[in-house]
């Protein structure tokens, strides 16, 4: 029974890395910073390895902001290794940041699924500070890709992906981690 949590870093990056590994996030002696490569190292247990051992089906949507490996930049053209289905997900649908940090683009698995070709200007509410309220940096943007559009986007997804477990037969238990851009800015209530 699930009776208490606590985060294991007080900022996001260390508490995902925390929550995902099952380690102290300031044992990881690699990258720290997720803009500069995978946080979590290629053989290191996951949440998602150890239930995927089990018997599991595993999936994840929304914010990985774990960084990817080195070298790709987001080109659409390549695989973005070093991510969530390199990390124990079967299957991924989110994005590479917070919603706030440039490029803005979906990822569905290991790719890209539009290249972030437009430009989309920053963004904040008048009277409050600048990183509150709809705040996100000036940046290169996915053609269709929408900020406020985001949140339901995984929300549907989730409903979707249980619904779809629910009708396959191959008997496995699943599990889906999903990491939605909420509490962090834009804020954008409907």
């Amino acid at each position: 029974r699930f009776t208490d949590a606590h985060a294991p870093g007080s900022v996001c990056v260390p508490s995902r890395y925390g929550l995902l590994t099952g380690r102290y996030p300031f044992r990881n002696t690699g990258i720290k910073d997720p803009g500069q490569g995978a946080m979590i190292e290629p053989n290191r247990a996951t949440i998602a390895t150890v239930l995927r051992n089990a018997g599991y089906a595993t999936a994840m949507i929304g914010k990985w902001h774990l960084g990817f490996d080195a070298g790709n930049q987001y080109d659409i053209n390549k695989p973005l290794r070093g991510g969530p289905c390199d990390r124990g997900f079967d299957s991924f649908f989110g994005q590479h940041a917070s919603l706030d940090i440039p490029p803005y683009f979906f990822i569905e698995n290991d790719h890209a699924v539009a290249a972030a070709t437009n430009d989309v200007a920053a963004s904040s509410s008048p009277g409050w500070t600048d990183i509150q309220g709809a705040f996100w940096r000036a940046g290169k943007v996915a053609p269709g890709y929408k900020h406020p559009e985001v949140l339901p986007t995984y929300t549907r997804k989730a409903v979707e992906h249980v619904q779809s477990r629910g009708k396959n037969r191959d008997g496995k238990p699943f599990f889906l981690y999903l990491a939605l851009t909420a509490p962090h800015t834009p804020w954008l209530p409907e």
